[in-house]
């Protein structure tokens, strides 16, 4: 990879690793007829690691790379190197994707923008976590996304100094469910309504028929089942579209 810089002296490439911390790959700098300086770096799976690399960032496995700098802030023409995030996960639970990331140091942390993608090209920021500033103790961070979108979603951070200069974190992948069902299904206390569903009527049935919860919802709400004995039931939905009905079970 290369990129024409202004300020190459300091600028490193980097790799994201399997653990979320960005590896130095170091850098070559050339210096063309045109008095242009660029920086590069080149890895193939038969290259050997060097001792800036972590054992679980072997070059036979894709990554994210970046510039960065050796500098511990920013000057003009220059990237900090990001922040060193320990670790970054996303999952799906009954109240929506659920994201917790952690960093191992941080210097001039002003936040992190959480970002989502339907196609894991196009970002969207849908919320900001306040950053530690300074730290070099391990931080621990969440964020939950309430209405995910349905099927797959791609989830990265995005992390701002306070000078305004920003990295992004590598991606995770997270399915929401299948368009049409409520999710999780068996559950221990709630489900997450389809995310295709509009304004709509819910009914939970018993075997026999009996209605022992109902109410209004739309797409992505979220049906609290905790007042139900473990066992079978059935969810009704109504809505613009007509009437679908659905087994559930508590456990």
């Amino acid at each position: 990879m290369d990129d024409q810089v202004d300020a190459p002296s300091k600028l490193r490439v980097a790799k994201s690793q399997a653990s979320g911390i960005w590896a130095n790959l170091g850098t070559a700098g050339t210096v063309p007829a045109d008095g242009t300086t660029f920086i590069s770096s080149e890895i193939t799976s038969s290259t050997s690691q060097s001792a800036s690399i972590a054992p679980d960032a072997p070059f036979t496995t894709l990554g994210n790379f970046t510039l960065a700098s050796t500098e511990a802030t920013s000057t003009a023409g220059n990237n900090p190197l990001p922040v060193a995030l320990a670790r970054f996960a996303a999952a799906l639970t009954p109240a929506g994707v659920h994201m917790t990331w952690a960093t191992a140091t941080e210097k001039n942390n002003d936040r992190f923008e959480v970002q989502r993608s339907a196609d894991g090209q196009s970002f969207q920021t849908i919320g900001t976590v306040k950053g530690n500033g300074n730290s070099s103790s391990l931080r621990e961070y969440a964020f939950v996304d309430g209405r995910p979108f349905a099927g797959q979603s791609y989830y990265r951070l995005r992390q701002v100094d306070s000078d305004g200069t920003s990295a992004f974190s590598p991606v995770a992948a997270v399915h929401a469910r299948a368009a049409g069902a409520a999710f999780p299904n068996p559950t221990a206390d709630a489900v997450l309504l389809p995310a295709t569903l509009g304004p709509a009527h819910y009914r939970v049935l018993n075997a026999v028929g009996q209605t022992l919860l109902s109410g209004k919802a739309t797409g992505n709400d979220r049906l609290d089942l905790t007042t139900l004995r473990k066992g079978v039931y059935f969810l009704e939905l109504t809505d613009a579209a007509g009437r679908t009905t659905q087994r559930l079970v508590r456990e």
